[in-house]
């Protein structure tokens, strides 16, 4: 089973990708210039300029000069962050990445990411190859990590801080504490932090762009493939770990956010979502 990742050098394809289901784009800017909306705001960029847009269904109206060269990425989110430890930077880098998509490049970071973006375009096309979701995610995790390193060095100014930050973080900080391996419902989040469950949703909303549950499952995932990465532990194991109810919410659980059957994830060692 082949992942949804695209390589291109078009920029119109830049907003014609949206049938990947949660689709993270990342796109140097070459030459030229562009912009495009981003939920009714425009975000320009010009030449040695990174954008990463976390999600593909924000993107609006594009436009760039004729004479604009890209080199751009585009894939599941979800497949990345499977390929992620359990405490890392995506997923608070999303949400800051929300609100300022667009980061200056170094020449040496620019060439580092140009280099980490055609090694994957290069091997695209060996679908054939019996390990082509781990080569692929192997060549996807040393992009994003350049991408978090380059992201680590960005200062964010007091301009970026708006209302609901501060619930946000809090929000973020009980998420990143491995809560959710037990806790998935808004409604618990919600009790720590003393709102009710659509003041909070509401908030997360307004502050990152994602629903609470959205990040919720963002930090559940990078657990859930852990476990199922454990021969060690059962199905019935891991959904008494995670606290489903029943084997078979767990299943579909799985199903919904690997697109595969928790046997067919240990059979097959795709590691998506």
């Amino acid at each position: 089973m082949a992942h949804e990742v695209i390589y291109s050098t078009d920029f119109n394809d830049f907003a014609e990708q949206k049938e990947i289901a949660a689709g993270c784009v990342h796109l140097i800017c070459l030459q030229g210039a562009g912009y495009f909306m981003m939920e009714h705001r425009p975000v320009t960029f010009s030449a040695g300029q990174l954008v990463v847009v976390p999600r593909l269904d924000v993107i609006g109206q594009c436009h760039a000069g004729s004479d604009v060269q890209v080199a751009m990425v585009v894939a599941d989110a979800y497949f990345i962050l499977s390929l992620l430890p359990q405490n890392h930077f995506g997923v608070s880098g999303s949400i800051d990445l929300y609100h300022d998509p667009v980061i200056p490049l170094r020449p040496d970071d620019q060439q580092r990411l140009l280099d980490d973006m055609q090694r994957i375009g290069e091997r695209l096309s060996l679908e054939g190859h019996h390990y082509y979701n781990e080569m692929i995610g192997s060549l996807l995790l040393a992009m994003v990590y350049d991408i978090f390193d380059v992201h680590s060095r960005r200062e964010f100014s007091e301009a970026q801080s708006h209302q609901g930050v501060s619930m946000l973080r809090e929000f973020r900080q009980l998420l990143e504490s491995g809560l959710p391996e037990r806790e998935r419902e808004v409604a618990y989040y919600a009790n720590l932090l003393h709102v009710t469950p659509k003041y909070l949703g509401d908030t997360v909303r307004r502050a990152s762009g994602m629903s609470a549950v959205s990040l919720i499952d963002m930090h559940t995932i990078p657990i859930l493939v852990e476990h199922l990465r454990n021969p060690k532990l059962s199905f019935t194991q891991i959904a008494d770990l995670m606290n489903f109810n029943t084997l078979s919410y767990f299943g579909r659980y799985v199903k919904k956010h690997l697109g595969v059957s928790p046997s067919q994830f240990r059979e097959s060692g795709i590691k998506k979502n």
